[in-house]
């Protein structure tokens, strides 16, 4: 999500169940930073990861608790997490030094919306329908 949604660690870490719609694909990104809050499609392979991930969530210490992501004491994710996750992952891949604000500029969204693959949410969001 921090690729593909070009979240800062601290919007991942505050990502609420209530910001994500599984009925209609979408997800509502709360910028910090005076950025332009917006919703974004959720891809289909993703939907799939966060429905299997909720289903365990649930049967964890995360059940009824306001955050997406919930940490093993029950807590919201902290950035130091989202760092030690990141860094084990590229070190197991075998790939260079990795870090989340890289991958936030790596920005999968912002590729795509390029690519116009995401066009029709653009187009609704700025109400550029006739």
């Amino acid at each position: 999500m921090l690729y593909r949604h070009g979240l800062r660690e601290s919007e991942l870490c505050n990502l609420q169940l209530e910001a994500i719609n599984l009925d209609e694909a979408r997800i509502f990104i709360k910028r910090v930073k005076n950025g332009n809050d917006f919703i974004h499609p959720i891809a289909s392979d993703e939907l799939r990861l966060l429905r299997r991930y909720l289903r365990l969530r649930e049967t964890k210490k995360g059940q009824g608790l306001p955050w997406l992501f919930v940490s093993e004491q029950g807590t919201s994710f902290c950035r130091d997490s989202i760092n030690k996750i990141v860094t084990a992952s590229y070190k197991r891949a075998g790939l260079r030094k990795i870090t989340p604000h890289m991958l936030r500029h790596g920005c999968g969204y912002t590729k795509n919306l390029e690519r116009g693959f995401y066009f029709i949410m653009y187009i609704d969001r700025y109400q550029l329908r006739s």
